[in-house]
């Protein structure tokens, strides 16, 4: 479905930012409204904007998308972990994770010097 240009004049502030034409069409619209400074004298016709419907994703859940970044937080923070380990001269606390069980590195107390 083609939507119907409609003459410049019967735009009004509350049909807001527009596509805006000049036929015959040979560049692509102006995408704005009459108010901003950089508007176009030549257009003569404009369209409504129309936002598309987000497309359904098959087989997504945002619970098993939340799921999958957690796991590959605590994925890449075991490989800290063991990277640490492999490099340490000195011993490394390994705490796990109240939540998952992940293993991290225990965060050092604060001294009082």
């Amino acid at each position: 479905m083609t939507p119907e240009a409609m003459p410049r004049d019967e735009w009004a502030e509350d049909d807001g930012p527009a596509l805006w034409w000049f036929f015959p069409v040979c560049e692509p619209p102006y995408s704005g409204s009459p108010l901003d400074d950089d508007f176009p004298a030549y257009v003569t016709h404009w369209t409504r904007i129309i936002i598309p419907k987000e497309p359904a994703v098959t087989g997504f859940s945002w619970s098993k998308a939340t799921s999958a970044a957690i796991e590959l937080e605590h994925a890449l923070r075991k490989a800290a972990v063991d990277r640490e380990l492999m490099s340490s001269t000195t011993p490394v606390e390994v705490t796990e994770c109240p939540t998952c069980g992940a293993e991290r590195i225990a965060d050092e107390e604060p001294t009082d010097d």
